[in-house]
C-alpha cells in the first residue's frame, strides 16, 4: 500500500490506537456486513476436494458464472498455451490448465470484484487501490516466472490478496466511525491495520497460511526471516517495484537493504524487467485479471 513517509511515522492517538484494536478484531469476526469469500469460490473448493472430481464436473460449477468460464477458456487460449490446439469448452480448459491454477484463477478474478463499489465515499478510493492492488500481482506474477521461486498464478493471488485488509477496515469504518474522518488520518489508519485485519479476513476464509503471511508481512521489506515461503518474498519485492514513487516511504528505501532480492536472487537493480518476455509476462497477468 502506498503512502506518504510523514503518515507512516505519525503516531497514533490513543482513541485511534482503540479504534484499529477493534477494526481488526471485527475483520476477522465473519460478520455478515464483512466482505465475504465469493460463494463460487466456497463452492470449488468444496467440489475439488471430493474424491470423484472431474474437469467435466468442475466447468458444470465455474461455468454456471458465464463470465468466469469465458476467462478460463480464454486463458487456456492464450499466448502461455501457444503451440497448443484451440479449446472451445470450459472442461477441456480445465484439463489444459490444470485444477490448481483453475481455482486460483477463479479466486483472483471473484476477488477483483470484491473492489467494485458503484458509489459513496469509498468509491474514488477503491478504484485507485484496485489499480494499484492490480500493477502489485501483475509484477507478482512475472516476478513468479522470472525466479521460479512460485507459481506465476499462486502469486498473482497473493497479490490480489495482499493489501483486502483495506476492504473490512473501510466496512468498519462504515460502521463505526473513526475518531478523524479526514482522508490523511483515515489513509494512516488504513495503512497501520490493514496488514492485520488481511490476515484476519483470509484466515476468516479459510486461505491458505502463505496467503495469510503475505497479507501479514508483505510491509516488513526489511525483515531479515529466512523460514517462510518465496511467496512472501516475491510480493514484497513486487510492493517495492511498484509503490516506491516520489514522497512515500518505500521510495526512501535502498533495495539493496532490502533481503527479499536476495533471498529470491533478484537484481535490485531492476535488470530483470529487460526483454520482451517480462512485458508478455506482464500482459499474460493483465489477461487472467481483466480478459484483456
Amino acid at each position: 500500500m502506498s503512502i506518504r513517509t510523514e503518515d507512516v511515522h505519525a503516531p497514533l492517538t490513543p482513541a485511534e490506537t482503540a479504534w484499529l484494536a477493534e477494526a481488526v478484531a471485527y475483520s476477522g469476526s465473519g460478520q455478515p456486513d464483512l466482505p465475504g469469500l465469493p460463494d463460487l469460490v466456497t463452492r470449488m473448493r468444496r467440489t475439488m476436494g471430493e474424491p470423484d472430481c472431474t474437469p467435466a464436473k468442475l466447468a458444470a460449477l465455474v461455468g454456471s458464472d458465464a463470465a468466469i468460464g469465458a476467462r478460463v477458456v480464454k486463458v487456456a487460449n492464450s499466448a502461455m498455451a501457444r503451440g497448443a490446439a484451440p479449446i472451445h469448452s470450459l472442461d477441456r480448459a480445465i484439463a489444459r490448465l490444470g485444477f490448481d491454477l483453475v481455482r486460483n484463477l477463479v479466486t483472483g478474478i471473484c476477488v477483483t470484484r470484491l473492489f467494485t463499489v458503484p458509489s459513496g465515499a469509498s468509491a474514488a478510493f477503491l478504484r485507485r487501490h484496485y489499480r494499484a492492488t492490480r500493477m502489485v500481482a501483475a509484477e507478482a506474477y512475472a516476478l513468479g516466472r522470472h525466479s521460479r521461486r512460485a507459481e506465476p498464478q499462486e502469486a498473482l493471488l497473493a497479490g490480489l490478496v495482499h493489501d483486502i485488509g483495506v476492504l473490512p477496515l473501510l466496512a468498519y469504518a462504515r460502521k463505526s466511525a473513526p475518531p478523524d474522518d479526514k482522508d490523511a488520518a483515515l489513509n494512516r489508519l488504513l495503512y497501520k491495520g490493514h496488514t492485520r485485519a488481511g490476515a484476519a479476513l483470509l484466515e476468516q476464509w479459510q486461505f491458505d497460511e502463505r496467503f495469510v503471511t503475505v497479507a501479514a508481512e508483505h510491509e516488513d521489506i526489511l525483515a531479515v526471516a529466512r523460514d517462510r515461503h518465496p511467496l512472501r518474498d516475491l510480493l514484497i519485492v513486487a510492493n517495492v517495484e511498484v509503490n516506491s514513487g516520489p514522497g512515500t516511504w518505500i521510495g526512501q528505501v535502498d533495495r539493496n537493504r532490502v533481503p527479499a532480492y536476495r533471498r529470491l536472487s533478484i537484481d535490485p537493480g531492476g535488470g530483470f524487467r529487460g526483454g520482451s518476455d517480462w512485458a508478455a509476462d506482464i500482459e499474460a497477468a493483465q489477461l487472467r485479471m481483466l480478459g484483456q
